[in-house]
């Protein structure tokens, strides 16, 4: 132990002896550490007030204010003060009483000056201790404050700490402003986390935050102070099962997020139509195949095409005849009903999915489509017509069955005249 460190505190003396005070005060400041006196309980809370020293001593049987009260008064100014009792009565009451208020340690009178400068070196290299990780803790806040990613730490489930970042997102001032409202991290996240998952509600979500620490998982936040909306996250956690700890962090992720929708949107949509491809619908034919197969429901699906559609590019060119594809898409989209769905199947071939729907029903669907495509302008083309083909699902179909009777069918209507719906 290094009595350098007494350099660096200052010490309270509380004694109402003027001799053992003076001897004591001359002998502590041969060592370089400031050295504080008060003559007894009373003066030396006022003292300590004012001088806000590292460490009180003091003598427990005083006049005015005894050392045990003192103790217990400057406790409840600063709970982490440090108090050293000396006293010549060997009481356990006085004992017991120092050991609840707090009392670091406790010296017997009387007084040996190389016992209490070995308590005080004590107390002292501990309290150097003390303000190095303070130090280190400051460092630590600074680092996570100055970070962009939203954190918090907890020790079990209770949060103890919330970056500046995280705070600013969710409109707090301070820390003890949020845990006015949140002290366990389960109920913060409860309250944040919104679902990016189809099917999972908000509560699974955030349970399968709590019991896989160790995975990264995408969230979405609701919209915090700035109320510009939700945000993609990646919320990660490093867990320190020895100290009870966990450090969560939340980095936004929202354009690469955006990007890959966009990437995973481009790849099933049309990029003419905006409908979904051939790719997306064999999809949802499949998905629906399955769920008809499982439940016993039952689905149709019309294909149809445009009729001399060759003619239209040769003659007033491709860009007349994407005009023509969007706008009998667009056409089509609001002619069919919510839960039917129209894809591009490729070049002038579109197919619709009607769930729910038997072939009488499909069929009825298509001739309405037939004729509000017959009876529209297009542009300056008039006369596009279509030829469907429509078929239900039976139960010995795979994708490929239904898909071929449906083309079988649309060019059934093809061969017998076009602009026509033909079923098989």
């Amino acid at each position: 132990m290094s009595k350098e460190y007494l350099k660096s505190i200052s010490i309270l003396y509380v004694e109402d002896n003027e001799d053992i005070r003076k001897s004591m005060s001359l002998y502590f400041k041969k060592w370089g550490c400031t050295f504080h006196v008060a003559t007894n309980g009373e003066e030396g809370l006022e003292a300590f007030r004012k001088k806000k020293p590292h460490v009180v001593v003091s003598d427990i049987m005083m006049p005015v204010m005894n050392g045990l009260d003192l103790a217990e008064r400057i406790k409840k100014v600063d709970p982490h003060a440090h108090i050293i009792l000396t006293t010549g009565v060997n009481e356990q009451d006085y004992l017991m009483r120092a050991i609840n208020i707090g009392i670091e340690k406790y010296v017997m009178k009387p007084i040996k000056p190389k016992i209490l400068l070995e308590a005080l070196v004590q107390t002292a290299t501990l309290i150097m201790h003390e303000k190095e990780m303070e130090a280190e803790n400051c460092f630590v806040r600074f680092v996570l404050d100055s970070t962009p990613s939203l954190m918090l730490t907890t020790t079990g489930q209770e949060i103890n700490y919330v970056n500046k970042t995280l705070l600013q997102y969710l409109g707090y001032d301070s820390l003890k402003d949020l845990r006015s409202n949140f002290t366990k991290a389960e109920d913060l996240f409860r309250k944040i986390v919104k679902n990016p998952y189809p099917g999972v509600g908000c509560d699974g979500v955030v349970s399968k935050i709590m019991e896989e620490p160790h995975i990264n998982h995408t969230v979405y936040l609701q919209p915090g102070a700035s109320g510009r909306g939700a945000k993609a996250y990646s919320m990660s956690c490093n867990s320190f099962p020895e100290l009870d700890r966990c450090i969560y962090a939340f980095t936004d992720v929202s354009r690469i997020e955006s990007e890959r929708r966009d990437f995973e949107q481009q790849a099933v949509t049309d990029g003419l139509t905006g409908m979904y491809n051939r790719t997306k619908i064999a999809e949802l034919l499949l998905a629906e195949l399955t769920r008809a197969r499982r439940y016993s429901t039952v689905f149709s699906i019309i294909m149809f095409d445009i009729d001399y559609f060759k003619e239209v590019n040769d003659v007033y060119g491709h860009e007349a005849g994407d005009g023509v594809l969007m706008a009998l898409t667009e056409l089509s989209a609001l002619n069919i009903r919510d839960q039917d769905i129209l894809a591009r199947w490729g070049g002038e071939e579109f197919l619709v999915l009607a769930p729910e729907t038997g072939l009488e029903g499909a069929k009825n669907l298509a001739q309405k489509l037939k004729e509000k495509i017959e009876e529209t302008s297009f542009g300056n083309l008039d006369g596009i017509t279509c030829s469907f083909g429509v078929t239900q699902w039976n139960e010995n179909d795979i994708l490929d069955s239904i898909i071929n009777r449906a083309d079988q069918a649309m060019y059934a209507a093809k061969n017998g005249g076009r602009n026509r719906v033909e079923t098989l």
